[in-house]
């Protein structure tokens, strides 16, 4: 969307965003039952965040836990492994289904009610995506204004191997390109275990070199529930 239509697209669901009839209307659209409507799921999500009613938490919520479309963490644990394979990775991957449940989380954190803050909470010590647990880490933290108490109340529910990410840098308007890479640096360096490998390239026969590629797609069904 070019960015001098969003000031309108705001507007008009302000108009609407009271109006439970489209609230139940947007939220019977998400579905995991196609992920080649990434790009519909993430648009149906940011709606039910921007409107900011009470009523869209319990879809977002229900689509957050939804097991119709497991993470990689959950198909890990389903899947039995090959002789002699190892459960990390060969290639980068992009875990559609922890990527929409991140935006769902970042939707209801946004929304902001007691119930939406519970909500986001509790997905930052049990859900089972890192991708997710993160995700809500960072927004219930901007959504509360990166307080004290909203500091204090994410260290009491983080896993203890995650509590480095509290206060990771944010890339934002107000942040310069290199005040961001700076902070990132400090981090990496405090966190050496976190900084991403540099990709190596792989010598020799196109067809024969090339590490064997693992199937990272989810099977999914048909689901519903909801993020911004």
């Amino acid at each position: 969307m070019p960015s001098s239509q969003i000031d309108d697209v705001k507007k008009q669901i302000a108009l609407v965003k009271n109006d439970p009839k489209i609230v139940d209307a947007v939220a019977s659209r998400l579905s995991f039952n196609n992920l080649g409507s990434y790009g519909r799921q993430l648009i149906y999500l940011s709606i039910l965040g921007e409107m900011k009613n009470e009523r869209a938490v319990g879809p977002l919520q229900d689509y957050l836990n939804s097991h119709d479309c497991p993470v990689f963490e959950e198909r890990i644990n389903l899947r039995e492994p090959a002789p002699g394979a190892s459960d990390e990775p060969r290639t980068s991957l992009f875990d559609s289904c922890a990527g929409l449940k991140t935006h769902a989380v970042n939707m209801i954190a946004y929304v902001n009610s007691a119930a939406a803050q519970r909500a986001v909470l509790n997905a930052i010590s049990e859900h089972a995506s890192r991708s997710v647990r993160l995700g809500a880490m960072n927004a219930y933290l901007y959504n509360n204004g990166d307080s004290e108490q909203a500091i204090a109340a994410v260290r009491r529910r983080a896993r203890p191997e995650e509590l480095k990410f509290i206060g990771l840098p944010r890339l934002s308007p107000e942040t310069s390109a290199k005040d961001f890479a700076d902070r990132m640096e400090r981090f990496y360096t405090a966190n050496p275990d976190e900084r991403p490998p540099l990709p190596t390239r792989v010598v020799g026969n196109r067809h024969n070199a090339r590490p064997p590629r693992r199937s990272v797609e989810p099977s999914v069904g048909s689901g519903k529930g909801g993020s911004r």
